[in-house]
């Protein structure tokens, strides 16, 4: 489902559009909207759903004091403010500065409606200008950044991070009109300007991120859907599972990175590279890749992790090579599945770079503090989830 931008009648009109599941509009009518922009977590908007004339218009509790869910959003993801007559944004490309572009959908999925509470996860923005060129925000992404952003704000004590402690606090408080004062007290300050991309250049995160803040230009017709058959419960697992995904990329999971391959020497462990980033090389040669996946376990310990090069990454991830623990010899070994040899022999795959690694991997190879060894339980899980190895 959608909340979609109508341009008719001067200003334009905010109405949703069509379902979810087996939820249409005639039931949400009559609801209060509430966001759930990260788990365990709803922001009231006293936007309320009603007919008129006819169309599914979004409407205010109280006009004057309320304010239209567009621009909630826009402040807790400390966006620029945007304009809701389209028409009088500018022409050519869109711009992510104050007044140059309209919010036209906010894509969501129902997480529950009942009682009068429509409760939505937002997942895009589409954003346009007068001269139609589109973009769409990533709503996990842009929050994920703002995450880190929140984190940093609190080892500092400038001015710029009081005001994202206040944005923090307003936001987790479901405070809107605090929420409204300090996203207004940030703007000024960044003048027109993007406010995020902003703090990141001033708390020197901005080159994390390679400038993309959640902004995208390649698929956004495509992203655009009003009808999802997906149900609610399941719609609800894969919101988890992505916001895991996100979760990734944040503070725990750089941490994680760092940790394996620090035990590890940024050596890896089925070829025994070492590829450090240097002076010569600007990244990393090797990941710190998880055993149990994180966004179905969520553990990001050590001992779930070994450093491999992007290219062992690439096989370990899709089970070309395994890794297992013989509790007898207290020894690691690499080995192939049948399968994967048996695709070799018809011409599938070639495998040429991975014979050499199969068998037992040298102690060497493994973090100097054996607590940070990988976990025999998470590689014997990991290895039954994947079948015959």
């Amino acid at each position: 489902m959608r909340i979609a931008l109508r341009t008719s009648g001067g200003r334009g009109e905010y109405e949703i559009a069509g379902t979810h599941g087996n939820v249409g509009l005639g039931d949400v009518l009559g609801s209060i909207i509430y966001l759930q922009l990260f788990p365990g977590k709803l922001i009231e908007t006293n936007n309320i759903v009603r007919r008129v004339q006819g169309k599914t218009r979004i409407r205010l509790l109280t006009p004057r004091k309320d304010k239209h869910i567009y621009l909630i959003l826009a402040d807790i993801l400390l966006m620029p403010k945007p304009k809701r007559e389209i028409g009088i944004t500018p022409i050519g490309k869109l711009q992510l500065t104050e007044n140059n572009y309209s919010v036209t959908s906010i894509q969501f999925d129902i997480v529950s409606n009942r009682g009068g509470k429509l409760v939505i996860q937002p997942s895009d923005l589409i954003l346009a200008n007068s001269d139609y060129d589109l973009a769409r925000i990533d709503i996990l992404e842009r929050m994920r950044i703002l995450l880190d952003v929140w984190a940093s704000a609190g080892a500092r004590s400038d001015i710029v991070s009081q005001l994202i402690a206040k944005h923090r606090d307003s936001v987790l408080r479901g405070d809107m009109t605090g929420l409204q004062q300090v996203t207004k007290e940030i703007r000024t300050h960044f003048d027109i300007e993007d406010p995020l991309r902003e703090i990141l250049r001033t708390f020197s995160l901005l080159d994390q991120y390679t400038y993309w803040l959640g902004v995208h230009r390649n698929d956004v017709e495509e992203s655009i859907i009003e009808e999802n058959p997906m149900p609610i419960a399941e719609a609800s697992k894969l919101r988890i599972r992505q916001w895991r995904l996100q979760a990734i990329r944040g503070p725990e999971g750089r941490r994680f990175s760092q940790n394996v391959k620090e035990a590890y020497g940024n050596r890896c462990l089925l070829t025994g590279y070492f590829l450090p980033k240097s002076n010569v090389c600007l990244s990393s040669g090797v990941d710190s890749a998880h055993i149990l996946p994180w966004a179905d376990h969520g553990i990001n310990d050590v001992t779930n992790g070994i450093c491999l090069s992007k290219l062992c990454h690439w096989a370990f991830d899709n089970g070309i090579i395994k890794i297992a623990h013989s509790s007898a010899t207290d020894r690691y070994t690499a080995s192939m599945p049948d399968s994967v040899l048996n695709a070799e022999s018809e011409g599938v795959i070639d495998l040429s770079p991975f014979k050499n690694l199969i068998g037992s991997i040298p102690i060497s190879r493994l973090p100097a503090n054996k607590q940070h060894w990988p976990s025999p339980a998470y590689l014997d899980a990991y290895n039954q989830s994947q079948g015959e190895y």
